[in-house]
């Protein structure tokens, strides 16, 4: 890089610019409010006028770091509705060619009520030519824009907080110059009032500039966000624990779903026996709810479960897959001297008792189909419903017992832009941030929340201050290579936007699968173990050939406290998918997995003699990796 990180700064009359030595320059900034009245209320140096005073704070960090943050104050006598809100309305300049803008939207992307979602298989686009609006994705984009050069180095644009808006960006190009739009957006409501007197801030904004690429911009980032979020994973027992759970890889008759007290206590002592000297967890997945024997197979599957603790005259389980209930159950796993765990979601079918008898206390949305013919939820900003969420979780956690939740299907109703909350006085994100913050309250000090965003991307690290660790990926399944290849593409984009000391990423079960040949499972087992923060496995554990078992062990032996995973997809030249080279710097060693998703034999060239962890050989000078197949060291 031919530039040093240094960030240039004017603030005169309330119009921002920025630049860099390497040629980026944001300038003529507007920060301002649209107010539902149709006016445009601009910051300046003079804030107090129409009735409103609004002012724009800006701060630096240090030479390569400004934050920035806008407050609205209403100082007249009648209530103000703001419908948005720019906290940047400028233009971008490039004095050079070459420069690019990644987004995590731009790799992926959901609408689930618009009817779409897509992969491209990269972040970048040109920044000539470019026409774009991102933020609103469903799947939890990262919450930042990266403006990126690879001899000139690498600007982020991004959010330090997350209380009440989400950071949302709208950019056109005409010739080298580019506008840009930084919204704090917000959904759920039609705009935020606010009475006379009442005051509003907008989130913490930041700008920062790094001689590096995407990465190193990912470093300064989260070295901000630890010195403001207490994050829950960096205490987690999940850092140090091996998750079995009964999802993935369960090959019964009855599918993924088929579960039931004597099946998950043999696991359980399989488990103790198979894992020695770490934390061990039994997480019990979806199937043991109320007249789930009924369903002989997978088709057809809906999984709720928030109308179970509705008191229909039926107890919440089904008594003939667990006749000792959900407290004796998770007694029984608390017995062999493991932690138990429950799967649930706030999801509720829309024909459950509970639905019909508390049609008020539904979630409304734009479109009248709602959420499909089969699901419903449970409108957060009633009081009512929060109420009745607590005891759920509290029935969970304080009756049955259990220490930890995975908590599935749970973000519709905060990340959906269509949904329209009944009482209007929280946005989206102030009503996920409650939600979350009762939960966590109710979680037992020593046990731990795993989130499944309903897409399985969850780049955003805010969820953190809740939450231990979130899936970043999609279902594995039972494993089978096609399932692998897409889990493995996803987890090779999402991974960066993890530090394994914060939000822990959890990139799925690792397991055996019997149709595939030794080397995929060992190329799953490798992108697994390398990509994420926390080690979950699956399958049945009292039935491990010797070729699985040793994988197993392997991965029980090597897992503790990571700190970040890095791969090619940022490096020059040309990426591909999935990641061929990944590492893991954990404490107290880097793990180095090298991939081949070839079909012909894959040559490397070892700077020094490496023992491959899988099959405990010594590997020097070039090696030829087969295809589908993996090697692992520690470097």
């Amino acid at each position: 890089m031919r530039n040093a990180a240094a960030m240039r700064m004017t603030n005169a009359k309330g119009v921002l610019a920025f630049s860099t030595p390497g040629g980026f320059a944001l300038k003529n900034g507007f920060c301002d409010v649209r107010a539902a009245d149709g006016r445009r209320l601009v910051a300046s140096r003079q804030p107090r006028r129409k009735n409103v005073e609004h002012c724009l704070q800006v701060k630096r960090l240090s030479p390569s770091a400004i934050e920035f943050r806008q407050s609205v104050q209403n100082i007249g006598h009648a209530p103000l509705h703001i419908s948005a809100l720019h906290i940047f309305d400028g233009v971008l300049e490039l004095e050079r060619a070459g420069w690019h803008v990644a987004h995590s939207e731009w790799f992926k992307r959901e609408r689930c009520f618009d009817g779409f979602g897509f992969n491209t298989g990269h972040y970048y686009v040109r920044a000539q030519g470019l026409k774009a609006t991102v933020g609103l994705s469903e799947d939890w984009p990262f919450p930042g824009l990266f403006f990126t050069h690879p001899e000139y180095g690498t600007v982020l644009m991004a959010v330090l907080s997350q209380e009440r808006f989400k950071p949302c960006w709208s950019l056109w190009s005409s010739g080298r110059r580019t506008r840009v739009q930084a919204i704090e957006g917000f959904t759920g409501v039609d705009s935020v009032t606010l009475a006379p007197g009442d005051a509003l801030h907008g989130e913490h904004w930041v700008l920062l500039s790094v001689a590096g690429g995407v990465e190193d911009a990912l470093d300064a980032y989260y070295q901000l966000l630890r010195q403001r979020l207490d994050f829950a994973g960096a205490r987690s027992i999940l850092r140090r624990a091996v998750v079995w759970g009964t999802w993935n890889y369960n090959r019964r008759k009855r599918g993924f779903a088929d579960v039931n007290h004597k099946m998950v206590v043999d696991n359980t002592r399989a488990l103790r026996k198979l894992v020695s000297g770490k934390p061990r967890v039994v997480m019990i997945d979806d199937g043991y709810q109320q007249s789930r024997s009924e369903k002989l197979t997978m088709k057809g599957w809906f999984c709720s479960c928030l109308e179970i603790f509705h008191d229909d005259g039926q107890p919440p389980h089904d008594p003939k897959l667990f006749p000792k209930g959900m407290q004796g159950i998770a007694e029984a796993i608390r017995r062999e001297g493991v932690m138990p765990a429950l799967w649930a979601t706030p999801r509720l079918r829309s024909d459950s008792t509970l639905a019909r008898d508390r049609p008020e206390w539904l979630l409304q949305t734009e479109n009248p189909a709602g959420f499909g013919p089969r699901s419903a939820y449970l409108d957060y900003s009633l009081p009512e419903v929060r109420e009745f969420t607590r005891n759920a979780w509290r029935t969970i956690f304080q009756v049955w017992g259990f220490q930890g939740l995975k908590l599935d299907f749970w973000s519709l109703p905060f990340e959906v832009p269509q949904v329209r909350y009944r009482n209007p006085e929280r946005t989206a994100v102030e009503l996920r941030n409650l939600f979350l913050e009762d939960l966590r309250a109710i979680v037992p000090k020593d046990g731990f929340l795993l989130l499944c965003c309903v897409t399985n991307t969850g780049g955003n690290p805010f969820v953190g201050r809740y939450a231990d660790a979130v899936r970043m990926g999609r279902d594995i399944g039972i494993g089978k290579f096609r399932n692998v290849w897409e889990c493995a593409s996803q987890l090779t984009m999402s991974a960066h936007f993890y530090r394994h000391d914060c939000l822990l990423g959890d990139a799925d079960s690792i397991g055996w699968c019997p149709e595939n040949p030794p080397g995929q499972n060992r190329l799953w087992a490798t992108m697994a173990f390398l990509s994420g923060g926390m080690c979950e496995i699956g399958g049945d554990l009292t039935g491990l050939s010797p070729e699985a078992r040793a994988m197993l062990r392997v991965i029980s032996r090597e897992h503790g406290p990571r700190l970040r995973t890095r791969n090619v997809i940022f490096d020059p030249g040309v990426g591909g998918l999935p990641a061929s080279r990944i590492v893991l710097e954990s404490d107290g060693a880097v793990y180095v997995g090298e991939l081949n998703w070839s079909l012909l034999p894959r040559e490397i060239r070892l700077a020094a003699p490496v023992r491959d962890l899988w099959s405990g050989k010594w590997l020097k000078d070039r090696h030829r990796i087969p295809p589908d197949d993996a090697i692992m060291y520690r470097q």
